[in-house]
């Protein structure tokens, strides 16, 4: 690997279809290394996804696609339309999804009788069996057949090669001895149940994979549909996105969504950026300004000439950012992919081996089969498979009851060993809406004032207004009516009222209109330093009163942050707003480090960073704006009050009890690891010490059968032993 390839290096992240398990990962990365050009190549079953670094001078594009078609895999490439491309993906995960479940439907409801007939002679009819059993290992049984034949195909044996021999052996043994007429035993129940277990795991595989794809699709889908493409002589024409290209002139009205990222080239507006910076408070914008596609506009029309669009736009940029994270790989991945390269040739290797020592030592050809079954099957990953799942179906539900969503186990475990809490402030540690915190009167009664600046925000969808009425109507204040309102668009509001000139806004507004605002300063000082946002009026040429909008605090912000302070994690405010409301805001909660004017890609590398310095990192936050960090961080916590698009980048969700949730659900990933942990240890343990009984002859198909049902009991057992550990 040159150090010129690295300097002019590209990455190409591609989506991969036909995956089964970690083996078919290894596969890809094996035939990707192999490749001229790639410098590092993460293949991640869990989001089906290939992130590839690589010299372009030497490899291309259709290269990798080409490489990763030789590996016996299908690719797709990302889509950046906010429809077509994800909504053809997500209804293909879907139909998986539908399909997989049937399978596992049809296989629990054909075992249960296979199952009753252990215990119960009556139902122990060896025909019904055969019949039953057919049915469960050809339907349930299909998919590891299929990845049989392309793992075997691809000289890459995984666990579908296991299960499928393990399975497709005892079936055929039992079958043939029973149509032979040979007396029993036949091992029938054995087969199905395997390809039946393991199916549900697979189905919750399928089932956690779709789910992992919704925030790219909520990402995409924030842009507007259409566009007004202004023509040279000013007319307009409604256009779909997807026609609209770098240089055209849109024209976006008061309300409306920008369609694309540009530059304003005529007119001025407030444009809500809040899904880029989680603030309320819209931004005002004017001729040279550069908006995002996404964002809404104000109250002003305006004309907009398109400097980018497609992959390049900031959303774009963003659901790429989101896609490049999710495809690279824990370290607990890696090794559980190592683990299971090596696992199942060992276990094939063994059985291979009990089958010709059992034979050459003068044993017939039907009891040395009986043996190599008993491998295959006492080694088949049942306990493997739920040691996990189990632990974290019950450490997932005893969370719920607390108000905690766990995604996965990959999420559980790093949640576990977290050192470093980032905090988003607007919408998580504060409420995310502003109110009406104090004002200052200058010779008018506080309720008059209040009267005035309700009546002037009665028509606007601001959220300063929305701070104002909300106030004079707590206060049983009512508005005044005025003959009539003015936006200035970006400054404030003018009205009349009983022949005065009563004018809402900035403090330029009422100096450019020649009022004395010097009363205020005081107050101004005060309120800035605190964080909180003016608004200056005035009436008949004076100032009357200054208005001060703040966000508050969290009722439970400052109690979780004490009790996260006393698990000794270090905690760290990143924000998008401005130094002063920010540091107000980490001053009133004990926060020492503060990270101001961040934007989503900012708070990801704050969060890198932190990593890169042997940090494990979890990142709190509510809005799309938090989503790069809410997937970059090990473990992402989101509010279920915010956004979808967090939500579904986040590991963790918090659904009620707020962030007071946060310290809840890091204790118990902790005692939820330990289960895990102790569900793979006698897991493990389960197959060193069954396997050497197995090929010794001592283990029949049906004990084996049994023995691996005894290993799934004791994880199961141990995981639901974790409700009274974690009361």
């Amino acid at each position: 690997m040159s150090t010129n390839a690295d300097d002019h290096a590209s990455r190409l992240l591609i989506e991969l279809t036909g995956m089964h398990c970690a083996n078919c990962a290894g596969s890809i990365s094996r035939e990707l290394d192999r490749t001229k050009g790639v410098l590092e190549a993460l293949v991640n079953f869990g989001t089906e996804t290939a992130n590839i670094r690589y010299d372009p001078a030497a490899v291309s594009p259709e290269g990798l696609i080409e490489a990763v078609k030789r590996a016996g895999y299908g690719v797709r490439l990302p889509s950046y339309s906010s429809k077509a491309g994800d909504e053809a993906a997500d209804s293909e995960e879907k139909r998986r999804e539908r399909w997989q479940l049937a399978r596992v439907l049809l296989g629990v409801a054909l075992c249960l009788p296979l199952l009753v007939g252990i215990f119960w002679e009556p139902l122990h009819v060896p025909w019904l069996m055969l019949v039953l059993s057919t049915v469960v290992v050809a339907f349930v049984g299909w998919p590891f057949f299929r990845g049989l034949v392309r793992e075997l195909g691809h000289g890459s044996p995984g666990m579908d090669t296991l299960v499928a021999l393990g399975a497709g052996t005892a079936f055929l043994f039992g079958a043939i001895r029973y149509l032979g007429g040979w007396p029993g035993p036949y091992y029938l129940d054995a087969p199905a149940m395997i390809v039946t277990l393991i199916g549900v795991g697979k189905y919750l595989e399928v089932h956690a994979k779709r789910r992992s794809g919704r925030a790219l699709r909520e990402i995409l889908g924030l842009t507007a549909k259409e566009a007004l493409l202004l023509g040279p002589d000013g007319s307009t024409t409604l256009i779909p996105l997807e026609r609209i290209r770098v240089g055209d002139r849109l024209l976006v009205r008061a309300g409306a969504k920008v369609p694309a990222d540009g530059m304003i080239e005529k007119g001025n507006s407030s444009v809500d950026e809040s899904l880029l910076t989680g603030e309320p408070l819209p931004v005002y914008k004017t001729v040279g300004d550069t908006v995002v596609g996404g964002t809404v506009n104000g109250g002003g029309l305006l004309e907009v000439r398109v400097t980018e669009v497609g992959a390049e736009s900031v959303l774009s940029r963003i659901a790429e950012l989101v896609r490049r994270v999710q495809a690279s790989k824990a370290p607990s991945q890696r090794l559980a992919d190592r683990v299971a390269g090596i696992f199942v040739p060992v276990v094939l290797g063994l059985a291979a081996v009990v089958f010709g020592l059992w034979f050459w030592l003068g044993g017939s050809a039907e009891a040395a089969l009986v043996y190599a079954v008993s491998v295959l099957v006492v080694a088949c990953p049942c306990a493997l498979g739920l040691a996990t799942p189990m632990a974290v179906i019950v450490g997932t539900g005893l969370a719920a009851k607390r108000g905690v969503l766990f995604r996965d186990a990959a999420t559980l475990e790093k949640a576990a060993s977290i050192d470093t809490v980032v905090f988003d402030k607007t919408g998580t540690l504060t409420v995310g809406r502003p109110r009406l915190t104090a004002v200052r009167t200058f010779g008018v009664p506080g309720d008059e004032a209040l009267a005035l600046a309700a009546g002037l925000e009665r028509g606007s969808s601001h959220p300063f207004a929305a701070a104002v009425l909300t106030s004079a109507e707590e206060k049983g204040v009512a508005s005044v009516d005025f003959d009539a309102v003015e936006e200035l668009a970006g400054a404030g509001l003018r009205g009349a009222f009983e022949s005065d000139r009563v004018l809402l806004g900035q403090r330029s507004l009422l100096e450019k209109s020649g009022v004395d605002v010097s009363p205020g300063d005081g107050f101004e000082g005060e309120q800035l330093a605190a964080g909180a946002g003016l608004a200056y009026l005035a009436s008949g040429g004076r100032l009357i009163a200054v208005l001060a909008v703040a966000d508050e605090l969290r009722p439970e912000a400052a109690e979780s942050l004490t009790r996260l302070e006393a698990l000794g994690l270090r905690i760290v405010l990143a924000t998008g707003d401005r130094e002063a409301p920010a540091r107000a805001v980490a001053e009133r909660l004990g926060i020492e480090e503060v990270h101001t004017g961040m934007d989503p890609a900012g708070k990801a590398d704050l969060v890198r960073r932190l990593q890169a310095d042997g940090g494990r990192v979890a990142m709190v936050g509510d809005g799309i704006n938090d989503a790069v960090a809410l997937t970059a961080a090990d473990v992402g916590i989101a509010l279920a009050s915010g956004t979808e698009v967090a939500v579904e980048s986040a590991g963790v969700t918090l659904v009620h009890g707020g962030i007071g949730a946060v310290a809840r659900s890091l204790k118990l990933a902790k005692k939820t690891r330990g289960t895990i942990k102790g569900n793979l240890f006698w897991a493990f343990a389960y197959n060193i010490a069954m396997l050497p009984v197995a090929g010794l002859g001592l283990l029949s198909p049906v004990l084996a059968a049994g023995a691996m049902a005894l290993s799934s009991l004791s994880v199961s057992l141990n995981a639901l032993w974790l409700k009274r550990r974690a009361r």
